[in-house]
Protein backbone atom coordinates (compact mmCIF):
# COMPACT_ATOMS: atom_id res chain seq x y z
CA UNK A 1 0.00 0.00 0.00
CA UNK A 2 2.71 2.25 0.56
CA UNK A 3 4.42 1.65 -2.57
CA UNK A 4 1.38 2.65 -4.18
CA UNK A 5 0.59 5.50 -2.47
CA UNK A 6 4.41 7.03 -3.21
CA UNK A 7 3.74 5.96 -6.92
CA UNK A 8 0.48 7.52 -6.91
CA UNK A 9 2.26 10.88 -5.47
CA UNK A 10 5.17 10.58 -7.88
CA UNK A 11 2.56 10.84 -10.67
CA UNK A 12 0.69 13.66 -9.48
CA UNK A 13 3.39 15.39 -8.95
CA UNK A 14 4.71 15.20 -12.68
CA UNK A 15 1.19 15.51 -13.16
CA UNK A 16 1.50 19.13 -11.33
CA UNK A 17 4.53 20.37 -13.01
CA UNK A 18 3.35 19.49 -16.98
CA UNK A 19 0.20 21.83 -15.70
CA UNK A 20 2.18 24.33 -14.32
CA UNK A 21 4.71 24.91 -17.52
CA UNK A 22 1.10 25.05 -19.61
CA UNK A 23 -0.44 26.83 -16.93
CA UNK A 24 2.68 29.35 -17.71
CA UNK A 25 2.28 29.49 -21.57
CA UNK A 26 -1.13 30.09 -21.13
CA UNK A 27 -0.20 33.53 -18.37
CA UNK A 28 2.33 34.15 -20.66
CA UNK A 29 -0.07 35.09 -23.96
CA UNK A 30 -2.78 36.71 -21.92
CA UNK A 31 0.24 38.49 -20.10
CA UNK A 32 0.97 39.57 -23.84
CA UNK A 33 -2.54 40.09 -24.56
CA UNK A 34 -3.20 42.79 -21.85
CA UNK A 35 0.26 44.25 -22.63
CA UNK A 36 -0.88 45.03 -26.18
CA UNK A 37 -4.37 46.32 -25.08
CA UNK A 38 -2.64 48.47 -22.52
CA UNK A 39 -0.42 49.85 -24.88
CA UNK A 40 -3.01 50.33 -27.56
CA UNK A 41 -5.43 52.10 -25.06
CA UNK A 42 -2.10 54.44 -23.45
CA UNK A 43 0.06 54.78 -26.09
CA UNK A 44 2.71 54.70 -23.54
CA UNK A 45 6.24 53.37 -25.18
CA UNK A 46 7.13 51.94 -21.95
CA UNK A 47 4.14 49.26 -22.70
CA UNK A 48 4.90 48.71 -26.24
CA UNK A 49 5.56 45.19 -26.81
CA UNK A 50 9.41 44.04 -28.45
CA UNK A 51 10.87 41.27 -29.75
CA UNK A 52 12.10 40.52 -26.74
CA UNK A 53 8.57 40.22 -24.87
CA UNK A 54 7.38 38.17 -27.68
CA UNK A 55 10.40 35.72 -27.53
CA UNK A 56 9.54 35.40 -23.72
CA UNK A 57 6.50 34.29 -24.79
CA UNK A 58 7.91 31.63 -27.40
CA UNK A 59 10.11 30.56 -24.33
CA UNK A 60 6.80 29.28 -22.74
CA UNK A 61 5.75 27.42 -25.63
CA UNK A 62 8.81 25.50 -26.07
CA UNK A 63 8.84 24.48 -22.23
CA UNK A 64 5.08 23.75 -22.83
CA UNK A 65 2.94 20.38 -23.20
CA UNK A 66 0.51 21.96 -25.58
CA UNK A 67 -0.22 19.74 -28.31
CA UNK A 68 -0.53 22.66 -31.01
CA UNK A 69 2.21 24.69 -29.27
CA UNK A 70 4.21 24.87 -32.72
CA UNK A 71 1.15 26.26 -34.63
CA UNK A 72 0.78 28.98 -31.87
CA UNK A 73 4.60 29.76 -31.95
CA UNK A 74 4.38 29.94 -35.95
CA UNK A 75 1.23 32.12 -36.10
CA UNK A 76 3.39 34.31 -33.26
CA UNK A 77 5.90 34.90 -35.26
CA UNK A 78 3.73 35.62 -38.65
CA UNK A 79 2.18 38.33 -36.17
CA UNK A 80 5.31 40.08 -35.38
CA UNK A 81 6.17 40.14 -39.05
CA UNK A 82 2.78 41.95 -40.07
CA UNK A 83 2.89 44.33 -36.87
CA UNK A 84 6.70 45.13 -38.13
CA UNK A 85 6.01 45.80 -41.65
CA UNK A 86 2.39 47.32 -41.11
CA UNK A 87 4.58 49.98 -39.33
CA UNK A 88 2.07 49.23 -36.14
CA UNK A 89 4.60 48.36 -34.42
CA UNK A 90 8.60 48.69 -35.62
CA UNK A 91 9.85 46.95 -32.29
CA UNK A 92 8.07 43.51 -33.22
CA UNK A 93 10.53 42.85 -36.29
CA UNK A 94 11.76 39.27 -35.72
CA UNK A 95 15.40 39.06 -34.91
CA UNK A 96 17.46 35.43 -35.23
CA UNK A 97 16.79 35.26 -31.46
CA UNK A 98 13.07 35.11 -32.54
CA UNK A 99 13.61 32.54 -34.59
CA UNK A 100 16.15 30.22 -32.32
CA UNK A 101 13.02 30.14 -29.84
CA UNK A 102 10.64 29.37 -32.38
CA UNK A 103 13.03 26.69 -33.54
CA UNK A 104 13.24 25.05 -30.18
CA UNK A 105 9.72 25.02 -29.88
CA UNK A 106 10.02 22.83 -33.39
CA UNK A 107 12.89 20.87 -31.21
CA UNK A 108 10.10 20.12 -28.64
CA UNK A 109 7.03 19.18 -30.54
CA UNK A 110 4.55 16.89 -29.51
CA UNK A 111 3.70 13.99 -31.97
CA UNK A 112 0.36 15.82 -32.60
CA UNK A 113 1.93 18.35 -34.74
CA UNK A 114 4.62 16.39 -35.59
CA UNK A 115 4.06 16.73 -39.82
CA UNK A 116 3.26 20.63 -39.38
CA UNK A 117 6.75 20.67 -37.76
CA UNK A 118 8.54 19.17 -40.55
CA UNK A 119 7.10 21.17 -43.13
CA UNK A 120 8.26 24.04 -41.22
CA UNK A 121 11.43 23.45 -40.07
CA UNK A 122 11.94 22.88 -43.79
CA UNK A 123 10.16 25.99 -44.67
CA UNK A 124 12.39 28.16 -41.78
CA UNK A 125 15.56 26.53 -43.06
CA UNK A 126 15.00 27.21 -47.02
CA UNK A 127 12.36 30.09 -47.12
CA UNK A 128 12.65 32.01 -43.97
CA UNK A 129 16.70 31.61 -43.02
CA UNK A 130 18.00 30.58 -45.66
CA UNK A 131 20.66 28.99 -44.23
CA UNK A 132 22.05 26.83 -47.03
CA UNK A 133 23.10 29.76 -49.02
CA UNK A 134 26.44 30.87 -48.68
CA UNK A 135 27.76 32.80 -46.21
CA UNK A 136 28.28 36.79 -46.98
CA UNK A 137 31.76 36.16 -45.65
CA UNK A 138 33.79 33.61 -46.79
CA UNK A 139 36.29 32.49 -45.25
CA UNK A 140 39.03 31.14 -47.20
CA UNK A 141 41.71 28.50 -46.10
CA UNK A 142 44.66 31.55 -46.60
CA UNK A 143 42.56 33.94 -44.45
CA UNK A 144 43.57 35.07 -41.10
CA UNK A 145 40.48 34.17 -39.19
CA UNK A 146 42.00 35.31 -35.51
CA UNK A 147 42.45 38.94 -37.11
CA UNK A 148 40.64 41.45 -34.62
CA UNK A 149 40.82 44.46 -36.62
CA UNK A 150 37.84 45.68 -37.62
CA UNK A 151 35.32 44.29 -34.97
CA UNK A 152 33.26 47.36 -35.17
CA UNK A 153 32.12 46.63 -38.27
CA UNK A 154 30.93 43.21 -36.73
CA UNK A 155 28.44 45.42 -34.69
CA UNK A 156 26.30 45.69 -37.50
CA UNK A 157 25.20 42.48 -38.92
CA UNK A 158 22.05 41.13 -40.31
CA UNK A 159 19.71 40.55 -37.93
CA UNK A 160 18.34 37.12 -39.55
CA UNK A 161 22.20 35.91 -39.61
CA UNK A 162 22.16 32.67 -38.49
CA UNK A 163 24.08 31.95 -35.28
CA UNK A 164 25.64 28.34 -33.56
CA UNK A 165 22.37 28.26 -31.44
CA UNK A 166 20.25 28.13 -35.10
CA UNK A 167 22.56 25.83 -36.39
CA UNK A 168 22.46 23.75 -33.09
CA UNK A 169 18.58 23.83 -32.56
CA UNK A 170 17.79 22.66 -36.37
CA UNK A 171 19.60 19.69 -35.98
CA UNK A 172 18.05 19.41 -32.30
CA UNK A 173 14.68 19.41 -33.99
CA UNK A 174 15.94 17.32 -36.80
CA UNK A 175 17.03 14.35 -35.27
CA UNK A 176 12.68 14.43 -33.67
CA UNK A 177 11.82 13.73 -37.52
CA UNK A 178 14.98 12.76 -39.06
CA UNK A 179 12.91 9.24 -41.15
CA UNK A 180 11.13 11.80 -42.59
CA UNK A 181 13.29 14.44 -43.77
CA UNK A 182 15.65 14.27 -46.97
CA UNK A 183 18.78 12.76 -47.09
CA UNK A 184 21.05 15.51 -47.14
CA UNK A 185 19.67 17.69 -44.71
CA UNK A 186 21.90 16.84 -42.03
CA UNK A 187 24.91 17.07 -43.96
CA UNK A 188 23.69 20.36 -45.69
CA UNK A 189 22.94 22.08 -42.06
CA UNK A 190 26.23 21.14 -40.69
CA UNK A 191 28.23 22.54 -44.24
CA UNK A 192 26.14 25.41 -43.66
CA UNK A 193 27.67 25.89 -40.30
CA UNK A 194 30.96 25.27 -41.70
CA UNK A 195 30.65 27.73 -44.23
CA UNK A 196 29.46 30.31 -41.90
CA UNK A 197 31.87 29.54 -39.10
CA UNK A 198 29.12 28.81 -36.18
CA UNK A 199 30.37 25.36 -35.64
CA UNK A 200 30.20 25.34 -31.65
CA UNK A 201 30.50 22.26 -29.12
CA UNK A 202 26.33 22.37 -29.31
CA UNK A 203 26.38 22.30 -32.97
CA UNK A 204 28.67 19.23 -32.85
CA UNK A 205 26.76 17.58 -30.11
CA UNK A 206 23.32 17.99 -31.75
CA UNK A 207 25.14 16.89 -35.11
CA UNK A 208 26.63 13.19 -32.83
CA UNK A 209 23.25 12.73 -31.92
CA UNK A 210 21.29 13.47 -35.15
CA UNK A 211 23.75 11.68 -37.43
CA UNK A 212 26.31 9.38 -35.83
CA UNK A 213 27.87 7.57 -38.56
CA UNK A 214 27.76 11.01 -40.26
CA UNK A 215 29.71 12.70 -37.55
CA UNK A 216 32.42 10.28 -37.44
CA UNK A 217 32.82 10.58 -41.07
CA UNK A 218 33.03 14.55 -41.03
CA UNK A 219 34.56 15.67 -37.51
CA UNK A 220 38.70 15.33 -38.40
CA UNK A 221 40.43 12.72 -36.32
CA UNK A 222 43.05 14.80 -34.88
CA UNK A 223 40.11 16.91 -33.26
CA UNK A 224 39.30 13.73 -31.49
CA UNK A 225 40.59 12.64 -28.06
CA UNK A 226 41.38 8.67 -28.96
CA UNK A 227 41.46 7.91 -25.35
CA UNK A 228 37.60 9.23 -24.38
CA UNK A 229 35.97 9.52 -28.19
CA UNK A 230 35.32 13.12 -27.15
CA UNK A 231 35.86 16.02 -29.85
CA UNK A 232 37.40 19.21 -28.78
CA UNK A 233 36.43 22.61 -30.81
CA UNK A 234 39.49 23.86 -30.39
CA UNK A 235 40.98 21.60 -32.53
CA UNK A 236 38.51 22.03 -35.32
CA UNK A 237 39.40 23.74 -38.36
CA UNK A 238 39.89 27.75 -37.75
CA UNK A 239 37.28 28.68 -40.29
CA UNK A 240 34.44 26.24 -39.24
CA UNK A 241 34.26 28.25 -35.62
CA UNK A 242 35.79 31.63 -36.66
CA UNK A 243 32.26 33.03 -35.82
CA UNK A 244 31.93 31.55 -32.82
CA UNK A 245 35.36 32.44 -31.35
CA UNK A 246 34.62 36.02 -32.63
CA UNK A 247 31.74 36.20 -30.78
CA UNK A 248 32.98 35.04 -27.25
CA UNK A 249 35.80 37.79 -28.10
CA UNK A 250 33.87 40.30 -28.17
CA UNK A 251 31.28 39.44 -25.04
CA UNK A 252 34.64 39.37 -23.21
CA UNK A 253 35.67 43.03 -24.57
CA UNK A 254 31.99 43.63 -23.69
CA UNK A 255 32.62 42.71 -20.39
CA UNK A 256 36.04 44.33 -19.19
CA UNK A 257 34.56 47.59 -20.65
CA UNK A 258 31.70 47.41 -18.54
CA UNK A 259 34.00 46.63 -15.46
CA UNK A 260 36.19 49.42 -16.10
CA UNK A 261 33.23 51.64 -16.38
CA UNK A 262 32.10 50.45 -13.01
CA UNK A 263 35.53 51.00 -11.53
CA UNK A 264 35.66 54.40 -13.53
CA UNK A 265 32.29 55.46 -12.01
CA UNK A 266 33.18 54.18 -8.12
CA UNK A 267 36.67 55.86 -8.26
CA UNK A 268 34.98 59.49 -9.58
CA UNK A 269 32.32 58.66 -6.06
CA UNK A 270 35.14 58.60 -3.92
Amino acid sequence: DDDNNNNNNRNNNNRNKKDIVLDKAQRAEELLAELEDRFQETGDEALRPNAYVYCAVLNCYAQSRDPFKVRKAWKLVQDMKDLYKSGTNPSAKPTIVVYNALLNCCATALPAETFFMLQLLQDICTKELRIFQDSKKHVNDDDDVNDDTNNNNDAVVDELRPDEFTFGTVLKAASVVLWDLPEDFIPKVFAAACRAGQVSHGVCLQFRFAAPDLYDQTIPSWAIDPMTGHFSVDKLPKKWTHAVSKRKRRQRQQRRNHHQQQQQQQFEQL
